[in-house]
Parts: C-alpha cells; sequence; structure tokens
C-alpha cells in the first residue's frame, strides 16, 4: 500500500515537471499583449506549483497512515484538501490552456504561435491527466474509508485498481512528458520574435 501511494506522489510531482509556461516572445507594439498573457500564464503556473508541493506533504502525511488501522479515517480529511488543491489545478491548467490558445492568435510570429499551440495541448492533456488523479484519489478515499472492513480479497482488488490507474496515468504523463520535450526542443531551435 505504502508504495502504491508514493506512486501517487511521484506522479502528482512528475505533473510538476510536467507544467509548461507558453514562454517565449515577441517584440514591437505586439510585445505589450504577449507580455500581459505571459505574465498570467506564469501566475497560473505558479499556482499549481505551490499547489503539488502542498499535496506532496498532504499525501506523505495520508502515506503515515495505515487504512485497516483504528485511525485510518484520520486520512480522509487530508485526501479531502488534496482533492480540492487538485480542483484549483485543474481549474489553472484550464485557464492555461486558453491563455496559450489567446497567445496563438496574437500577431506574432509563426514560431510563436506554434509554441503557444504546443503548450496549449500540453496544458489540455496536464487537465486530461487530472481524471486519473481524481480516481486514483477515490480509490484510496474508498480504502481509507472501509479499509478496516475489507477483506483481504476486496483488499487486494482495490490494489490491482489502483495498479491499472497509475499504469494509465504513467502512460498519459510519458505522452505529456514527450510534447513537453518536443515543444522546448522546438523553441530552442525556433526562438521566435520577430
Amino acid at each position: 500500500m505504502s508504495r502504491l501511494l508514493k506512486g501517487l506522489l511521484v506522479c502528482l510531482l512528475l505533473l510538476l515537471g510536467a507544467v509548461a509556461g507558453c514562454g517565449g516572445q515577441s517584440s514591437g507594439d505586439r510585445a505589450d499583449e504577449w507580455n500581459r498573457l505571459m505574465d498570467q500564464a506564469n501566475t497560473l503556473i505558479d499556482g499549481t506549483i505551490a499547489g503539488t508541493k502542498q499535496n506532496a506533504e498532504l499525501l506523505g502525511k495520508v502515506n503515515g497512515i495505515d487504512p485497516t488501522a483504528k485511525n485510518a479515517a484520520d486520512a480522509l480529511p487530508l485526501l479531502a484538501d488534496v482533492v480540492a488543491n487538485l480542483g484549483e489545478m485543474k481549474q489553472s491548467q484550464e485557464s492555461l490552456a486558453a491563455l496559450c490558445d489567446k497567445l496563438a492568435k496574437l500577431d506574432v510570429s509563426e514560431e510563436d504561435k506554434t509554441y503557444a499551440r504546443q503548450q496549449k495541448e500540453i496544458a489540455e492533456l496536464n487537465v486530461e491527466s487530472f481524471a486519473l488523479v481524481f480516481d486514483m484519489l477515490a480509490n484510496y478515499e474508498f480504502l481509507y474509508s472501509k479499509g478496516r472492513t475489507l477483506s483481504q480479497a476486496k483488499l487486494k482488488q482495490n490494489g490491482r485498481e489502483r495498479t491499472e490507474i497509475i499504469a494509465k496515468y504513467n502512460e498519459m504523463y510519458g505522452r505529456i512528458g514527450d510534447k513537453v520535450q518536443a515543444s522546448e526542443q522546438y523553441r530552442a531551435d525556433n526562438p521566435g520574435g520577430e
């Protein structure tokens, strides 16, 4: 159990690495609008980073609680806080995707537009990945609310379901990581601006 909860914690921290802003620059009169939107995007990214760190701390506390012990229910408010933070992080990523869409529509270089579209796609994949994280947390909420009363067979089934969710998340995270890497390479090769 502890190993799987640590796996979720690692996945959340890895998501932090996948959070990518719509970096870049533009020149001339368009630079002000580009920079204004970039400041908004960076604020959203900072919020996601703070939420990820807070969730890491909360999940560390959850990890210290045995789901079959008398105090298992102590994990439930901690998990509720993680779910609330994730809801805010998901909204931030949705807003980030919308900002990147606006950036891609500005009268800027094609390189800047392409990079902004790539970042929008990454933010949308992050939003999609949150569904898997919410599934994982629902699995843990069930385990911590019912763990003391579950048979060994039900505990094993719960563990298998969790393992399947982790595998799906890892696949999604791999896709996000590949897109982040490709986009950053594109940006290095095509710095944009005019």
